[in-house]
């Protein structure tokens, strides 16, 4: 469990570090390597907790890197809204209608999340267990819920 809190820890930061990176275009090839460290430490981590055979292996990790790699771009548009909030916070310039409007955008990302959950989940069901399948999920989510809370901890309340 320890190695489990480090690694989601660790891909927290990744997060955090892949959205400022993107608007650092002197450090962009170290935050890259940095990124995609912490992405393979995480499909490390799934693998040893799912510890699947050589046949389960070739079935779940191709629907892995697909799921990955549609995690990766909600992920990048949250970041996009959290930047978008940050600037209008620190410029003090952020409208009633600007609130909503992010609010209404933060919620149309965790439905494509859902979303993208339930059509997944589907896919690796049949590759895998149910047990299994449900442990990858479970996985997926704690490393959600401790990202989640990571930003929100560091995202200040509108004023």
């Amino acid at each position: 469990m320890k190695k489990l809190i480090i690694c989601i820890n660790t891909i927290l930061l990744m997060l955090t570090v892949s959205a400022v990176s993107a608007q650092v275009t002197e450090a962009d090839s170290n935050m890259e390597i940095f990124a995609e460290k912490v992405k393979a430490d995480k499909k490390l981590l799934v693998a040893i907790n799912l510890n699947l055979n050589e046949k389960e292996g070739e079935l779940f990790w191709p629907i892995y890197d697909e799921y990955q790699a549609e995690l990766d771009s909600i992920n990048d548009k949250t970041m996009e809204l959290i930047l978008t909030y940050a600037g209008l916070y620190n410029d003090d310039s952020l409208t009633d209608d600007q609130a909503i409007n992010l609010v209404n955008d933060y919620t149309n990302l965790e439905r494509e999340h859902l979303n993208m959950k339930d059509k997944y989940l589907k896919r690796i069901s049949s590759a895998l267990s149910g047990k299994q399948a449900t442990r990858y999920i479970q996985l997926e989510n704690k490393i959600h819920a401790v990202t989640r809370y990571g930003l929100a901890a560091s995202i200040p309340l509108v004023e």
